[in-house]
């Protein structure tokens, strides 16, 4: 009784940091279980410490740790496992299959998805404060309820299925969400396709296209005889930057009290030495820019090109700068081509929870997915350019 007594204190705390850790991680009903739990651990600690019963220092920080560290390896034991095996084909298939890659974002949260995209991504900060992404992520779920995200992908992929049916089987994956790449590439094999054109629906050459073709070159597809190819990203694309500037002009209307923040996706940019991904994102968004000046005629201190997340200068700081010209309204434009509905979010509330923001200042954010018909017609170039290329066979 007295080791169970002079052990009590940590027991509790031991209690408190499991339940904290499942209350950031888990949705209910075991976040709401958590709230519980922790509650009573922290009224039994602060009783404790009435009574002059003190906790360690060093044993708390070691217990954390400990608690941390289990915590980490029982949540990340749960991840996606790549598969490998690689099964012959029902029947050969002479025809190319093209294959739709997008980052992927969950319909809704799943912790299991969510961990399982952290690995992927390989993102060392995220895999330290795990507990903190999750939430984040979890807390954002909550207000948006589902994401459109994956509705949005497949709409693309059906869209593009039905025009090019006759000589291409269109396929869809994603990165680091159902359906995996791995998955889907041996769904490509089983079915026979010898060819593939792998079509990166991303901007510009972030970490996402190292991952993707790090993942495809582990399978050693040319071992069983297929061939593939990529497709380049899409900054070069006057195409997309057709529709930006369509969907800017169909917001605008007094376009001298219009502040417009041309935002940047710096999700995958890993690194900020990652020169060529970032200069790609500028030039794009540049053009974007250059369009707006010369055909609407806006004055050009009225567009601001910013980034989201690390890199520097950040959105609510252009935000800022576009105040101070007397704006009426502020457009905010994320380019990405396949903005995740949370990022979208993200953006919007913090615009609005920014102190300095004006009273009678109206805010909107666009949003950067593209679904129309400009993405398609960009798509279908890119596989017929490729595809003219020498194949190996």
């Amino acid at each position: 009784m007295k080791n169970f007594k002079k052990y009590y204190k940590y027991i509790l705390l031991s209690i408190l940091i499991i339940s904290i850790l499942s209350y950031l991680s888990f949705k209910d009903p075991i976040e709401s279980l958590s709230i519980i739990i922790s509650t009573i651990c922290m009224v039994e600690i602060y009783n404790l410490i009435k009574k002059n019963i003190k906790l360690s220092l060093k044993k708390t920080i070691v217990i954390f740790i400990f608690i941390y560290s289990l915590f980490f390896i029982v949540l990340f034991s749960n991840r996606y496992q790549i598969p490998t095996k690689i099964y012959n084909p029902n029947k050969i298939n002479n025809d190319t299959a093209v294959l739709l890659v997008y980052s992927g974002e969950n319909t809704m949260y799943s912790f299991k998805k969510e961990i399982s995209s952290i690995l992927l991504r390989n993102n060392k900060r995220e895999m330290v404060f795990y507990p903190y992404k999750l939430y984040e992520v979890k807390s954002i779920y909550k207000k948006i309820g589902k994401s459109k995200y994956k509705y949005e992908t497949r709409n693309i992929e059906k869209n593009l299925s039905l025009i090019i049916k006759d000589d291409y089987k269109s396929y869809l994956t994603y990165l680091y969400d159902n359906n995996y790449l791995e998955k889907e590439i041996l769904k490509i094999v089983k079915d026979g396709y010898q060819k593939i054109i792998v079509v990166p629906m991303f901007l510009n050459d972030d970490y996402n296209i190292i991952n993707l073709k790090n993942r495809v070159e582990k399978m050693n597809l040319y071992n069983f005889g297929i061939e593939y190819k990529y497709t380049d990203t899409f900054w070069e694309s006057e195409t997309l930057i057709d529709s930006y500037v369509k969907n800017l002009k169909v917001n605008l209307n007094d376009i001298n009290k219009v502040g417009i923040n041309l935002v940047g996706i710096a999700k995958d940019i890993k690194e900020k030495n990652n020169s060529n991904a970032i200069k790609q994102n500028i030039l794009f968004r540049n053009k974007i820019k250059e369009r707006l000046v010369e055909e609407l005629g806006i004055d050009s201190s009225l567009v601001k090109l910013s980034w989201y997340n690390e890199l520097n200068p950040n959105f609510i700081s252009k935000n800022t700068e576009l105040f101070e010209y007397g704006i009426s309204k502020l457009i905010i434009l994320p380019t990405d081509p396949e903005l995740s509905d949370l990022i979208k979010y993200n953006i919007h509330k913090k615009t609005i929870k920014d102190k300095e923001l004006p009273e009678s200042l109206k805010v909107k954010v666009i949003d950067g997915f593209i679904n129309d018909n400009n993405i398609i017609k960009e798509i279908i170039k890119k596989i017929e350019y490729v595809d003219i290329q020498n194949w190996k066979n």
